[in-house]
């Protein structure tokens, strides 16, 4: 009896274990989140590419046009990749640009909060604000652009603005990888947004001149780097492009250098510069430029007159002559002296 008492109380021991077992298992399975991958929990698509450490991150591209009717949307797309070791976490804001009449400086980027009457920051959204990205990764981020209906015809622009902030661990790597600080860093996509309809677009050429000293006009030689100033004066952002033609005392051409179309924003100032490697150069050169305003075919030409004199090769070249000069003189001289 004793036996089969041992025996019953150990086998209700066991089925007491089994059951205690299993109701942790389950209570386990059913608090412990599934496992989900870096992908699955990022609000963007994630891949992964092969780069180079190089402490920083890339944003593309740089600049998009968008032209849409009242009451349409687009969605355009741009590409954050991490280049900094470990992992960094980025944040995402749209704020307002503006032109400005300083030539050096094209673009400003407002504070947040201000409003320009040519905003786009309330067009432009994004799915997520902040997202971590590891090193070697790319985010794919998808930019929705919504007109409202009623939106007067004209430009209207902004700035989506990407920063990071690496982690503790990330940045005490890229410190020991670079020798150097870490800094959060800050990179810009600018929207151009165009809404079609009448517009006021106007601009014009307002100087052109070689980037030299003031009312310098004789050069030794190239390269000669033209300065181009163009003023936007409407309520539209331009796109002005053209040509330097150089021609020589005689009337010829010597070559011809295009002016890539570059972005002018309203009432603003906005330099370009066109640097042309002239060589072997010597006389009166002419220089016109032919820009187009971006609108209408309408077109400016402005022409400047520079010359060029090598004088550190004509100084050779008179000494030279200067020795064989002297030299043939000295030698008809002995030679009338041996004829006496």
């Amino acid at each position: 009896m004793k036996l089969v008492r041992i025996s019953s109380f150990g086998s209700v021991i066991t089925f007491v274990a089994v059951v205690f077992s299993v109701m942790v298992s389950y209570v386990s399975a059913s608090t412990t989140p599934p496992a989900t991958s870096a992908m699955a929990s990022s609000p963007y698509h994630i891949d992964t590419l092969t780069v180079d450490n190089r402490n920083d991150f890339v944003l593309e591209p740089a600049k998009q046009e968008v032209f849409l009717n009242p009451g349409q949307s687009s969605t355009n797309t741009l590409y954050v990749t991490d280049r900094v070791e470990g992992t960094t976490t980025f944040s995402l804001s749209v704020q307002d640009i503006k032109g400005s009449d300083n030539p050096n400086t094209p673009v400003v980027i407002l504070q947040p909060g201000d409003i320009t009457p040519d905003s786009a920051q309330n067009f432009i959204s994004v799915p997520a604000k902040q997202f971590t990205l590891t090193f070697g990764e790319r985010a794919t981020i998808p930019v929705t652009i919504t007109i409202p209906k009623g939106t007067s015809p004209g430009g209207y622009y902004a700035a989506v603005l990407v920063s990071n902030k690496p982690t503790v661990v990330a940045e005490a790597a890229a410190t020991s990888a670079a020798g150097t600080t870490r800094i959060i860093s800050q990179l810009g996509t600018l929207f151009f947004i165009r809404v079609n309809g009448p517009a006021n677009p106007s601009g014009v050429l307002q100087g052109f001149r070689i980037n030299a000293p003031s009312n310098q006009a004789i050069y030794n030689s190239g390269p000669f780097t033209f300065e181009i100033l163009f003023n936007n004066t409407g309520n539209l952002y331009l796109t002005p492009y053209g040509t330097i033609t150089i021609k020589n005392m005689f009337g010829e051409t010597v070559t011809t250098i295009p002016v890539d179309a570059y972005y002018s924003l309203p009432q603003s100032l906005r330099y370009r510069d066109v640097t042309w490697d002239g060589q072997a150069l010597f006389g009166r050169y002419t220089a016109t430029l032919k820009l187009y305003r971006g609108y209408n075919n309408t077109v400016d030409t402005q022409t400047i007159s520079f010359w060029v004199i090598p004088w550190k090769f004509l100084l050779i070249a008179f000494i030279v002559l200067f020795i064989i000069v002297l030299g043939i003189i000295l030698f008809l001289r002995r030679f009338e002296i041996r004829k006496k």
